[in-house]
């Protein structure tokens, strides 16, 4: 049996082996004009310096997280306004939860799959894509701006 090749552009890891959250700040820190970042919660403090050090550098930098996780004491909206980071609450219906897990670099790459952005998952065992395939990016950052900016909401900063 062949084993199968993924398309070009495509990376597949599986965690912790293929340490994801190392991946996930490598491509932040190569971004060169944008990271969007849509995600339930955020509590991973390097992955939240990452995202601050790319908006010093010049980046376009925006967060959505769920307006109101199931998380007690969560802290990740604080955090990230200390570190200027802009975020906005994506809200749903009550009982629902914004479990969308992706982040775009600069309109040419998304990452995603389950890993959590959490300081606890980083023993986990978890997959994740890292997609270069501009039709693919595309279609999570139609959603992303639709998210992050219904009718009536501001544009990018």
């Amino acid at each position: 049996m062949q084993p199968l090749l993924f398309p070009v552009g495509c990376e597949v890891l599986f965690g912790p082996d293929d340490k994801i959250e190392q991946r996930i700040l490598d491509a932040i820190a190569g971004a060169k004009t944008e990271v969007l970042v849509n995600h339930y919660i955020l509590t991973n403090e390097r992955i939240m310096d990452a995202l601050k050090n790319a908006r010093t550098r010049g980046c376009v930098v925006l967060v959505l997280l769920d307006a109101t996780p199931a998380v007690r004491d969560y802290r990740g909206f604080a955090n990230l306004a200390a570190r200027k980071v802009p975020t906005l609450k994506v809200g749903v219906p009550q009982g629902h939860w914004n479990n969308a897990k992706y982040i775009i670099i600069d309109r040419s790459t998304v990452i995603t799959g389950t890993a959590d952005l959490t300081n606890a998952s980083a023993g986990n065992v978890e997959t994740e894509f890292v997609i270069q395939e501009q039709s693919i990016v595309i279609a999570f950052y139609n959603p992303f701006v639709r998210t992050a900016f219904p009718v009536g909401r501001s544009p990018f900063p």
